[in-house]
């Protein structure tokens, strides 16, 4: 597995195409970052949870859905070099109205 900035160099480009972030953040960003895959088909946030944390998602795809009546409704379909994190957590609402789930092998 690569280093840990390795691993963020594309988050950190991604940043920096918005505004340069500065080398304290980077460092930051690298000390707090807990790198790890996630099994197809697993939940890494269920509805009505509180929202605790922000992913990077360096490959693979996460879809986004809440359910209505039994369907699962798709919202938003997240992609490689995609930050992946739950507007309710930057409004600091307490839970969730959809969940996030792994789509392909090895995200």
């Amino acid at each position: 597995m690569p280093d840990t900035k390795q691993l963020l160099l594309p988050l950190f480009q991604m940043l920096n195409s918005i505004k340069p972030i500065s080398v304290d953040l980077q460092n930051t960003l690298i000390k707090y970052f807990i790198p790890g895959q996630i099994a197809n088909g697993t939940i890494i946030l269920h509805e009505g949870e509180v929202c605790k944390n922000l992913w990077f998602l360096a490959a693979g795809l996460l879809r986004s859905f809440h359910t209505i009546e039994n369907y699962d409704i798709t919202s938003r379909i997240m992609f490689t070099n995609h930050i992946v994190i739950s507007l309710a957590l930057v409004r600091g609402t307490r839970n969730i109205f959809f969940s996030f789930r792994s789509c392909v092998k090895n995200s």
